[in-house]
């Protein structure tokens, strides 16, 4: 998006007018799927965030916008539930471990995301 707004600001009156009607979205949907991809790489995405980013992709611009708005953190969370649900039903794992994993996994997702980080 910065690189086309400075593109047309440094053009003609019909470069400014073009990015308006037109340009603004064309950047504004490839920064999106930019950022849809970078959501879907790394070690630690899990297997619900790789399928919700690969629809995204593949999707309509309403299904892009719609990720970004809510599906990702929708995703996300349900990964967190299968990790916390995977640390829970490891052998090695204390009562109060079981305890506090099951707390997590009916709280909230701060809650989630609070103990991967640090309760557990």
């Amino acid at each position: 998006m910065k690189e086309a707004v400075n593109k047309a600001l440094m053009g003609t009156r019909e470069d400014q007018v073009r990015f308006l009607e037109k340009g603004q979205y064309d950047a504004r949907e490839m920064d999106d799927m930019l950022r849809i991809a970078q959501l879907g790489s790394g070690k630690d995405v899990g297997p619900t965030m790789k399928e919700a980013v690969n629809k995204a992709l593949m999707g309509t611009r309403e299904d892009q916008v719609r990720f970004l708005e809510k599906g990702q953190y929708d995703a996300r969370d349900m990964d967190n539930k299968i990790r916390i649900t995977q640390i829970m039903s490891a052998k090695d794992a204390s009562p109060a471990l079981r305890k506090a994993a099951r707390k997590a996994i009916e709280g909230t997702p701060e809650d989630r995301v609070r103990f991967l980080e640090t309760g557990q």
